[in-house]
């Protein structure tokens, strides 16, 4: 699926992209069998199909907060600015779908922002991608316990 730059820079400007809060522990986010993030993805499948810029906002707890955006360029959404500066504003991109870990002991930058894959993978193999998600938190829970 692509999108225009200048399409997702003015959604991204003024927020008028889909989001939704998620309360999701620990525990659950690792779950090999996926069924911790299962309400997370279908949301996603969901929310992409009627409109393309979507993320989820999952709090863990006071200090660890997920979100998974689709977005052309790993910059999460409070950068549009940086995303201008970096990308040609007439052209089309691929979307994909990005996980923002945020917390403040992961690393320097208190954030990690890694490609989980495309949205055309999110809409056809759902399964594989919340799969990747998990094995995704399991190793940003590993690095953050590393730190403390």
């Amino acid at each position: 699926m692509q999108i225009a730059a200048s399409e997702i820079i003015q959604q991204l400007k003024e927020s008028t992209f889909l989001s939704k809060d998620f309360k999701i522990t620990k525990v659950s986010l690792k779950k090999e069998d996926n069924t911790g993030v299962t309400e997370i993805f279908d949301y996603l499948k969901d929310a992409v199909e009627d409109q393309q810029i979507v993320e989820a906002v999952i709090t863990v707890n006071k200090d660890v907060t997920i979100r998974i955006q689709t977005n052309i360029i790993n910059l999460p959404y409070l950068y549009p600015t940086q995303l201008e500066k970096v990308i040609e504003q007439d052209k089309d991109y691929e979307l994909n779908v990005y996980a923002v870990f945020e917390a403040e002991k992961i690393n320097n930058s208190h954030l990690r922002i890694d490609k989980l894959g495309s949205v055309d993978q999110l809409l056809e193999k759902q399964v594989v991608i919340s799969h990747e998600f998990t094995e995704w938190v399991t190793t940003q829970f590993e690095h953050l316990d590393e730190n403390k």
